[in-house]
């Protein structure tokens, strides 16, 4: 930094190890004009994480995994998934979730609602056995005019989890873009703050 001269420097930002935050604490009260700024991509990807473990968030999150998992699986839903896809044409299939980036549970999320034309369709086929979570995938309204409970709570829910958090997922695939900066970081962590605000306090969402 001496040889290339402080004055070329503004910012210094660390990861959340305790011994790369201690080494910035340092250097920013060594160099005065430094500012030093946290990880805003880690407490992004924590938000995420935090608000999938949420225990609202719980049922949803079993279903929607179990759903991944059975259509990834087992061979003959794989193969009527693939022709409900086609006859409702939905293109993107069913996303599973990373063991190490929280942000692919909200992807996997956006899938599964995103699919849910076509798993009624592998129901209706009813050649592959879904019972275990069928339930959750009917029709709003039934046939007989009568709406189903499960469905409802479970695709309101889903709705909710995805409105809460895609907007931190987006803007953690802009963030990690080279041209990035701290005014972005701070647009977009108030936007996710509405969007979330927004979720909560909405009697619509």
């Amino acid at each position: 930094m001496d040889q290339i001269g402080q004055e070329h420097f503004a910012v210094l930002v660390s990861d959340n190890t305790n011994a790369c935050i201690c080494r910035c604490d340092l250097t920013v009260e060594e160099v005065l004009t430094l500012l030093g700024l946290p990880d805003c991509v880690h407490h992004i990807s924590s938000f995420v994480k935090d608000v999938v473990k949420l225990p609202y968030f719980k049922e949803v999150m079993r279903i929607v995994c179990g759903t991944i998992t059975h259509f990834h699986k087992v061979h003959i839903s794989i193969h009527e998934f693939q022709l409900a896809r086609k006859e409702v044409q939905i293109g993107h299939s069913l996303e599973s979730i990373g063991k190490t980036r929280f942000d692919t549970a909200i992807i996997s999320a956006c899938s599964v609602q995103r699919c849910i034309p076509a798993i009624q369709k592998v129901i209706e086929y009813d050649i592959a056995d879904f019972s275990e979570f069928c339930d959750y995938f009917e029709p709003l309204i039934l046939p007989s005019g009568m709406s189903s409970a499960q469905a409802f709570e479970f695709q309101t829910i889903l709705s909710r989890l995805v409105n809460v958090g895609l907007l931190a997922v987006r803007a953690l695939t802009c963030l990690k873009a080279n041209e990035a900066n701290a005014n972005d970081f701070f647009l977009f962590w108030h936007a996710i703050a509405t969007c979330v605000i927004e979720t909560i306090t909405s009697p619509t969402a």
